[in-house]
Formats: C-alpha cells, structure tokens, sequence
C-alpha cells in the first residue's frame, strides 16, 4: 500500500535503495578539525551530537571554532545562546580570529601598538566574509519554545544542510515548569533530536558534566539527563589534565553510531583565545 509506514521489503530489494541513500547520508558537514573529522568523519544531517565537560574545559570554544570553520565553507549555523548574550559570543569570535586576548580587545581604546590594531581590522574584514553565515540567536534575555526556535532558523531557510549549536542544553531546560529536573531535560531532549529530523541539520548540544563523575568518561556523567545519552549519535567529553599547566587537552569519544568509540583525540587548547589545535608531533 502507497504510504504505509510498515511496509516488509526483502533485502535483495531494499539494498540499492540503501546504497543511494549511504550517498546522501555521507555528504555531511566537516569541522575542519583534522583529527576530529578522521574519526567522526563530518557531522552527519538528522543527528544529534553533545559535547560536555566541567566548567571552563573549553566546551564553547571548540564549538564557536567549529562553527566558524562551517559559516566559511558556505553552510548556515545557528548558535543559541541560553548561558549567555550575544555580546559574550560575538566577543570570543572575535578573539579566535584575530589570535588577540580578550583582556587585549576589552582595552583596545588604550591600545598603541599598530599591528595589534590591524590584526583586528583584519579580523573583522574575515569576519565579514562568512558572517552572514553565523547567526546568533538570543535565548538568554527571554526564554525560547522549541517550536518558536525552529520557526525563526526556518524563516532563513536555507539549501545546504544547517548546524544547530545549543548551549547548553541544561540552560535551556531551566524555562520549563519544573526546572532542572531529569524529566524535563530529556523532554527538551527529545523535542531537540526531533528538531534535527524536521529540518535535517545537525544539532550540537553543550552540555555539563556533574561533579562527581568530573574525571569520568561514562555517559552518565551528563547533568541531570539520562536521554542526552541515549538520543545523541555523538558523545564527546572535553578533558583538561588535572593539576598540570600543558595545553594538551583531551576529545575523548565516549559514544559514536557511525564509527569507532571509545578512544581519545588529543588537541591543543589556548585559553587565552579559544582555540584548539592539532598537538605538536
């Protein structure tokens, strides 16, 4: 019957269907992260995919780097800033780009040094560049429905596949009735994984990590939600060294559907800019 969503289809039939659908499936978007994209080998349309750590391991950095690196290969992202304003994102573009502390920029009035002030013109001219491509959606100065955020991501419309960027999925629970509760997070879980599959994106969820499992890798060590887990086709872990100065920090995959899992991708973190990058060989 025409349309029936229980349909049987033998195999034999079903794999050239499933060959062709693989093609689609594998044009995904890429982080331009080399050793991220080894392993996860793009973000994938219709998936979910979290990335969680302690407080200041880095979380939003590495996400406003991979949306940077999306918004210029021509792909629009949608960043949702729940945990703070867009004064605060805008900020720290700006410091990924031009390779100058925020301290350096703050003061920038007071600031002499010529190449220090062209090194942020050449910023903003890049900026410009791909900017239109990266669209700050402000959910810290009033609360968003889920239905409300797909409408506004929908007016843009858009042809390529779209990265969602949430942050953090915890923050956004809090406008629920019932708070922080484990229930109302994996209901705003749920209605997020569903937003993917209605405008077949990728959607990135921050996400904190409770202190008691701080130095684990399990999966249960998501604040307040056991569904981020289970809904999410990616889990990834942040980890800093503890007790030591090194800017190697460590992606640990704790949860992969399409590859391996499980093992740890190991990066450079720069505080002071929020940038990540391939370790030193």
């Amino acid at each position: 019957m025409a349309g029936d969503k229980n349909r049987i289809v033998s195999l034999k039939d079903y794999f050239p269907e499933h060959l062709e659908s693989l093609n689609k499936k594998h044009s995904g978007i890429l982080t331009m992260i080399p050793s991220v994209d080894e392993v996860l080998e793009c973000l994938f349309p219709n998936s979910l995919v979290t990335i969680g750590g302690i407080p200041s391991s880095g979380k939003t950095s590495l996400c406003l780097q991979i949306s940077r690196n999306v918004a210029k290969s021509g792909h629009k992202v949608f960043w949702i800033g729940v945990e703070h304003g867009i004064s605060f994102y805008a900020q720290r573009i700006i410091e990924q780009e031009s390779g100058i502390s925020g301290k350096v920029i703050r003061h920038i009035k007071e600031v002499n040094d010529v190449e220090v002030r062209k090194d942020l013109l050449d910023a903003s001219n890049r900026i410009a560049e791909y900017g239109s491509n990266l669209l700050l959606l402000d959910a810290n100065s009033s609360p968003i429905t889920i239905e409300k955020m797909k409408e506004r991501i929908s007016e843009f419309g858009a042809d390529k596949q779209i990265l969602i960027v949430v942050d953090s999925i915890q923050a956004l629970s809090f406008y629920l009735p019932d708070k922080c509760s484990e229930n109302s997070i994996d209901g705003v879980v749920r209605s997020v994984s569903q937003l993917a599959g209605s405008l077949n994106a990728t959607i990135i969820c921050i996400s904190r990590k409770s202190k008691s499992e701080a130095n684990s890798n399990s999966l249960a060590g998501l604040s307040y939600t056991y569904g981020l887990s289970f809904d999410s086709h990616v889990v990834m872990f942040l980890q800093t060294k503890k007790n030591s100065e090194s800017e190697e920090v460590e992606l640990f995959i704790a949860k992969n559907l399409r590859g391996p899992a499980r093992i740890s991708i190991k990066l450079r973190f720069n505080p002071e800019i929020g940038v990540f990058e391939e370790p030193i060989q």
